[in-house]
């Protein structure tokens, strides 16, 4: 699991985002405007997105959906701890 992490100046309706690159290299885009406690619930969010390898062909509302439950679970779990 590589990847980086970087805050960018984002729309304030988006708190951030992960990026796969076409060699298995993930980029987390968090949004330097949220406060910290957002920025550490986005990054926990996205950490679940490439624990979970998201990024293939899938509904992303319902792939959204479940990582929004995810908290509760062991990958929930698992994020956090990587926080």
């Amino acid at each position: 699991m590589e990847y980086k992490v970087i805050l960018a100046d984002l729309p304030e309706r988006i708190n951030g985002f992960t990026k796969m690159e076409a060699d298995g290299f993930c980029t987390i885009v968090i949004n330097a405007k949220a406060s910290s406690d957002q920025q550490r619930e986005c990054y926990r969010h996205e950490l679940e997105h490439i624990i979970m390898d998201d990024f293939g062909e899938g509904d992303a509302d319902q792939i959204e959906a479940v990582r929004h439950e995810g908290y509760k679970n062991e990958v929930g779990k698992m994020a956090v701890q990587i926080c």
